[in-house]
């Protein structure tokens, strides 16, 4: 987000809390999406790699069960996001919010932090597409030359 010569940091404040608003609301319509893309790639690379040996072949949803039962360990780690997210938004929303008369360094830093959880939001939603899409072209590949 670049600053604009006239622009007050409420402004920014302001811009900042409505882009974390839809990044919010882009990934929570992305996620069950993300899971079923996952889902698909996983079914199919196991089709591709893993039938062949004489296992049975499964589905998308049963590939999004072995996906989350393998994500299982790494939910300290959700936990640990989430507690960041809760704290930017505490941070953004009482705050800045709340105290009219907030230092401008202070607030400066509130909206640096925004705009960063805010890049690693777009970094996160595009991952869980993109790396999918790698996993099941490079198998897509290996496949064709087996």
């Amino acid at each position: 987000m670049k600053e604009k010569p006239d622009q007050t940091l409420e402004d920014q404040a302001t811009e900042v809390r409505a882009a974390m608003f839809w990044w919010t609301v882009i990934c929570l319509i992305s996620f069950p999406i993300s899971i079923y893309w996952l889902g698909f790639v996983f079914s199919a690379l196991w089709a591709w790699f893993i039938v062949p040996l004489g296992v049975v072949a499964i589905t998308p949803w049963h590939a999004v069960g072995i996906t989350l039962l393998m994500l299982l360990p790494k939910s300290s780690q959700v936990a640990e996001i989430n507690l960041r997210i809760s704290e930017l938004k505490s941070m953004l929303l009482d705050e800045v919010s709340s105290d009219a008369e907030a230092d401008d360094t202070e607030l400066e830093k509130v909206l640096l932090l925004g705009q960063q959880k805010i890049s690693e939001c777009y970094i996160l939603t595009v991952s869980a597409f993109v790396a999918p899409l790698v996993a099941y072209a490079i198998g897509f590949i290996c496949h064709r030359g087996m």
